[in-house]
């Protein structure tokens, strides 16, 4: 009877070792720290069936073990038992690689308190592992803000590969993540030439990554010998580049399409073939299109996609989708393209004065020649005391490729978006920033000015190493200088982190400067930015 009833504490005191966390005290925000690994890291002459343990300051959630930890090119087996981790070889460690166990910042405690930042070991049976490093910063100016003004929010999680130069190919020989301090560390490098990508959450495949979240690619390639161990590097974060390809093609009639793409935007548009050759039937016959579009740095062609006309016969007329007013014009957008028509004497209000009528003479975007189509109609207008707030249209004149007339006969004003622009053009509440630029750099310098409050920005070009930004409201700002997409350009480009199809660095770029207080009717001068 003893015996059964020490074996059933037994058996108690062991289930209670091992469950979560004893509810009460104050709340656990924290996560787990790593106190000490057995064997210790960085040793040389563990054995082929030796056992990892990781010790830590509380107990871990077993289920955020099995998400996080990675052995590359090994079989193995993980106990949890409170705050230890146990690792085994399914049998023995690969000998002839240096042992690396990765540990991702989704290891866990039972409160879901992640770790502050990725653990990465070292071991080896016999072997010297290498000990060069790579120490880097990703450079985040939302989460410079939002850490400045004591916003509430946790750094965005980076991973950070690590890519081996070979020829014209770049090999990723190892992923980390970003610290709670956005900061990251590659230890145990080869030499090599190498060059560091960063992109928000995780890497999957570069060439689809950077077109759909924030990243950045070095600036320049980092060379490691025995005689240059130690690398330090900033990667500056830059927006997405998107790239985006036709999912599919939705025909409104036999030749008006909307294209939808893979980001989940669409786009109206006219099948060429088929508009070109209005009089012929192309019902079930294969087409394929391929768009020219653009992004914030170039244009590029999707590849072509291919469909089926259906078979439509067009009965719906066009109409009027929106207007919009301005100082100069009036801009009508309409549903579909509409067939060639002589724009003048179409369109006309009544005096006020005496009920007159006057005729609006109108412009497309198209060339106006018999053969073109129209999408949309813009009308100089001249708003003065003598506009009505009514243009008409005169009837079955406005027709689309299909002899479908328009039915709408009026604009009404009052419902066209309005931008006119009435507000005082002074200087009048607003304040400047004016400084020098410290470099070496020749090629065509960028200042960017990030508004605290609001989150935009104003760009200026630098000139001779000066830069100033005028017509700022009053607020707070950070600074930052950064090397121009194109030089030889009046256009100002975004920062440019980067390209991975054809492989590109990032541009140059200076240390973030601020934050500085804008006041009313106040420039502020003298401000220096490095920029090595």
């Amino acid at each position: 009877m003893k015996k059964i009833i020490y074996l059933i504490l037994s058996f108690f005191i062991i289930s209670c070792a091992v469950q979560g966390p004893i509810p009460g005290g104050d709340a656990d925000k924290t996560g787990p720290n790593l106190i000490e690994a057995y064997p210790a890291n960085h040793s040389t002459d563990i054995k082929l069936n030796e056992k990892i343990t990781l010790f830590f300051d509380e107990a871990i959630d077993p289920n955020s073990v099995y998400k996080s930890l990675e052995i590359g090119g090994n079989e193995f087996r993980v106990t949890v038992i409170g705050k230890k981790i146990i690792i085994r070889p399914e049998d023995r460690w690969d000998a002839e690689s240096i042992l690396n166990i990765n540990i991702s910042r989704e290891l866990s405690d039972y409160h879901k308190n992640s770790i502050h930042e990725p653990i990465s070991l070292f071991f080896s049976f016999g072997q010297e592992i290498p000990s060069a490093s790579i120490r880097g910063k990703v450079l985040d100016i939302n989460s410079i803000m939002n850490n400045h003004i004591n916003q509430s929010s946790e750094s965005n999680i980076y991973e950070v590969g690590l890519y081996k130069v070979n020829g014209s190919e770049r090999v990723l020989e190892r992923k980390t993540q970003t610290d709670q301090n956005l900061e990251f560390v590659f230890s145990a490098i080869n030499d090599g030439v190498y060059s560091i990508i960063a992109i928000n959450k995780m890497i999957v495949n570069p060439e689809i990554d950077i077109t759909q979240r924030e990243f950045s690619i070095s600036n320049d390639d980092l060379i490691v010998t025995d005689k240059d161990l130690d690398h330090s590097i900033i990667l500056n974060l830059g927006e997405p580049i998107p790239q985006k390809n036709i999912s599919s093609v939705d025909f409104i009639n036999q030749y008006y399409v909307n294209y939808s793409f893979t980001d989940g935007s669409n786009q109206f548009g006219v099948i060429d073939t088929i508009h070109n050759n209005f009089n012929n039937d192309f019902s079930n016959i294969k087409l394929s299109a391929s768009l020219s579009l653009d992004n914030q740095f170039k244009e590029y062609m999707t590849p072509p996609f291919e469909f089926i006309v259906p078979n439509i016969i067009d009965t719906i007329s066009p109409r009027i989708n929106s207007c919009q007013l301005n100082n100069l014009n009036i801009s009508i957008s309409i549903s579909e393209p509409l067939d060639y028509f002589p724009l003048d004497s179409l369109f006309y209000f009544y005096n006020n004065s005496d009920s007159s009528r006057v005729y609006i003479k109108g412009q497309s975007s198209k060339n106006r020649e018999s053969k073109s189509y129209v999408d949309d109609i813009i009308l100089p207008f001249i708003f003065n005391s003598k506009s009505d707030s009514v243009i008409y249209i005169k009837n079955n004149t406005i027709k689309d490729l299909s002899e479908n007339y328009m039915n709408d006969a009026i604009i009404s004003l009052n419902q066209c978006t309005n931008t006119i622009n009435t507000d005082d053009q002074s200087n009048f509440g607003y304040g400047g920033l004016m400084g020098e630029v410290n470099t070496e750099n020749t090629n065509e310098l960028i200042v960017i000015a990030y508004d605290v409050s609001t989150r935009t920005t104003k760009r200026a070009v630098i000139n001779n190493n000066k830069f100033s930004l005028e017509m700022l409201p009053p607020g707070e700002y950070f600074l930052q200088v950064y090397e121009n997409y194109e030089s030889s350009t009046e256009i100002i480009y975004p920062y440019f982190p980067g390209g991975w199809e054809p492989f590109e660095h990032s541009k140059k770029f200076s240390e973030v400067v601020g934050p500085i207080q804008v006041r009313r009717n106040w420039d502020i001068e003298g401000i220096e930015i490095t920029l090595k």
